[in-house]
């Protein structure tokens, strides 16, 4: 969990609570004080196999709120965590946010 803050804080984003939103976290592209979050985080062990249900629910959530939904892991012997796109549906690597 702090992995993944960090990693996100450190790419340029602001990365608040979303539990109640139904997520783990709400990331902001900046100031949550002027910006509107842009991505929903759910944290996710690397080997927990997802049901559709919770991916649909997920994404119908986020779609609702105009977001999109990160799915992010960490492994035991990864260094960084692991991001999944819902709206891509493949892995992404994470920009550094350009604002």
């Amino acid at each position: 969990e702090r992995a993944v803050v960090q990693d996100l804080s450190q790419r340029g984003y602001f990365v608040l609570g979303g539990a109640r939103h139904g997520f783990d976290f709400v990331v902001y592209e900046g100031d949550p004080v002027r910006h509107h979050g842009s991505m929903f985080v759910v944290l996710v062990e690397e080997d927990r196999e997802l049901l559709p249900r919770e991916l649909v629910l997920w994404n119908r959530l986020a779609a609702t709120a105009h977001k999109s939904v990160l799915l992010a892991s960490m492994g035991e012997a990864e260094l960084e965590p692991t991001y999944i796109d819902l709206q891509c549906l493949q892995k992404t690597a994470v920009a550094a946010n350009p604002g």
